[in-house]
């Protein structure tokens, strides 16, 4: 509940905004009211947060791993409506598939325009004009 005093005396009975102790009538919504909503809303999720991180990053079910990440990418608004596959393979593959989208990425960026090939030589020319004073 809101909580704040109301003119005619009692107190405002509409509902807090999420994180915050008044409404949007009483200052909910406000730009720094959202900011400190969002500020204690990450500092209660911060510990939260850093033990799934720990979890995905070292623990020793690649089950769990996969299911702290799953969490991690759904608090972030990547929710259950969207199917994530995460596919896990062999740091050699993955480094062997990366170059060759990097070398696939430099052979196309080598190849010129046609209005690239067009051009023989170029010069920037300042133009110069004559003031009568």
């Amino acid at each position: 509940m809101c909580g704040a005093r109301r003119k005619k005396g009692g107190t405002c009975r509409a509902p807090a905004l999420t994180g915050q102790t008044r409404c949007r009538s009483h200052g909910g919504a406000t730009p720094q009211a959202k900011r400190a909503a969002r500020d204690r809303l990450a500092e209660e999720a911060d510990p939260s947060i850093s033990r799934l991180v720990d979890l995905r990053d070292n623990a020793a079910s690649e089950q769990v791993r996969a299911k702290a990440a799953t969490t991690l990418l759904e608090m972030a608004g990547y929710g259950r409506h969207v199917k994530h596959d995460v596919n896990v393979m062999p740091p050699a593959e993955a480094r062997r598939k990366l170059l060759a989208a990097i070398l696939e990425l430099r052979a196309g960026s080598a190849t010129e325009t046609d209005a690239e090939q067009d051009v023989i030589d170029a010069e920037i020319v300042e133009e110069v004009t004559d003031h009568d004073d």
